[in-house]
């Protein structure tokens, strides 16, 4: 089996390098990793994150034309569409793996269509501490790429994701059903996120993407999922 890792950084050389060294480090070996990381090209601290990698193939570094936050779906569909793995996590800069041998945990998933979260350590910026199971890293299976052509439309990927899962509640008891099967926590996997941690802040920009235009893609997109699985149970655990 193969793992696509995606991230993204701004000006936060340290904070990234520990998030890529808690995967790497962490992982079995028994499997195939590619770490697919995205970095604004205006960046001046790159320089430093591409020598901390230049020795591990296995992380592929990305210079692309600054977005600015609120476009940085850009960025997520455009390593989608790079990811070659069965499985797709996408994580942040702010975020180290605890998981000691985390990908051995996946292997079941290989072929399955699944749209999962992990147990989070989420610290606060007021360094208050509190246990996440849902959503935050979502891990996905490449097939969500390859039916919607794109992660998602929306800065939030979490949110994205999970929002467009939940319209199948809406869709009738098949779709609750499918639901149930491929939307779930891998709480044997934990992270910690760190949001006191540096980086990519922006001073707020005006978003491209309005709040009742998402509300109907999601619903689109979430018919689209819910046809590919109806007519491919075989995906489904």
């Amino acid at each position: 089996m193969k793992i696509s890792i995606m991230v993204y950084s701004r000006n936060n050389p340290e904070n990234i390098t520990n998030t890529i060294l808690s995967i790497i480090n962490n992982f079995s070996g028994e499997n195939e990793l590619e770490i697919l990381l995205a970095l604004d090209d205006d960046d001046n601290t790159r320089f430093q994150v591409i020598e901390n990698f230049i020795e591990h193939k296995c992380v592929i570094i990305y210079i692309l034309p600054r977005v600015g936050y609120f476009k940085l779906s850009k960025f997520t569909n455009f390593l989608g569409k790079q990811a070659t793995g069965n499985l797709i996590w996408l994580l942040s800069d702010k975020t180290i793996v605890n998981t000691k041998d985390w990908d051995t945990i996946l292997n079941k998933y290989e072929n399955k269509f699944i749209v999962c979260g992990c147990k989070t350590t989420w610290i606060n910026d007021d360094g208050s501490i509190s246990i996440r199971e849902d959503m935050l890293f979502p891990i996905i299976s490449k097939q969500w790429y390859n039916v919607l052509e794109k992660i998602c439309d929306q800065v939030h990927v979490d949110s994205c994701i999970s929002c467009t899962m939940r319209n199948l509640l809406s869709f009738g008891d098949a779709a609750t059903n499918i639901f149930n099967k491929v939307c779930f926590n891998i709480t044997d996997i934990h992270v910690e996120h760190d949001r006191r941690k540096g980086g990519n802040v922006e001073k707020p920009g005006e978003s491209d993407f309005f709040f009742d235009e998402s509300i109907r893609t999601r619903l689109i997109d979430a018919r689209k999922i819910y046809d590919y699985l109806e007519n491919n149970m075989s995906v489904i655990i």
